[in-house]
């Protein structure tokens, strides 16, 4: 009886996923050989001082994982569940981006998964540039889209789990039950 009640009650979830790339910025010395002039390190970003995009990567994933974060982010109407991945095996002929950063958000209609990717990107450009503030934009790293916020799509297959877990422990009851029945009969037949 609680399967059924699952299966019938079963709210369907829809995902919406959209993904950037961080750019590494020219080192302090690379930039003022490239533009012959004199270059204070100190304008140099903190996150570009890293020199490795993976690293800056690793940082907003670690942010965007936090309670706090989220907090944030529903705050100004993020709804559902927020899953941050990074793709590190990406193959490239340019080796001065990090890993893919992909936002992934679980929302109860198409629209509201939609809209809490738009909202999570456009927070993580927010965030970027004033992590950056006040630090030469061509000292800065990057970000570069890959793919904007995708239409909500149904996540498939959990209702169908469902239903068949159901049907199969029905169906085990069943055959349980008869074969019991059985036994019984049989037992009070020879007897």
């Amino acid at each position: 009886m609680i399967g059924a009640h699952s299966v019938l009650t079963y709210e369907p979830r829809y995902v919406s996923s959209a993904a950037l790339v961080f750019v590494d910025s020219p080192t302090v010395e690379q930039y003022a050989i490239a533009t012959q002039l004199i270059v204070d390190p100190l304008s140099q970003s903190p996150l570009a001082r890293f020199h490795d995009a993976t690293i800056v990567g690793d940082v907003f994933a670690r942010r965007y994982r936090s309670a706090g974060k989220l907090q944030e982010l529903r705050s100004k109407g993020l709804e559902g569940k927020l899953v941050i991945t990074t793709k590190t095996s990406v193959l490239s002929a340019t080796p001065d981006h990090g890993p893919v950063f992909v936002i992934t958000v679980v929302g109860p209609t198409p629209a509201a998964a939609e809209k809490g990717a738009a909202l999570v990107l456009a927070d993580v450009y927010a965030e970027l540039a004033q992590q950056q503030a006040g630090y030469d934009p061509a000292l800065s790293v990057g970000a570069a889209l890959l793919g904007s916020p995708s239409e909500g799509v149904p996540v498939v297959g959990s209702r169908m789990r469902a239903t068949f877990g159901f049907t199969a422990l029905a169906v085990l009851v069943f055959v349980a039950v008869r074969g019991t029945r059985l036994q019984v009969q049989q037992a009070r037949g020879g007897s």
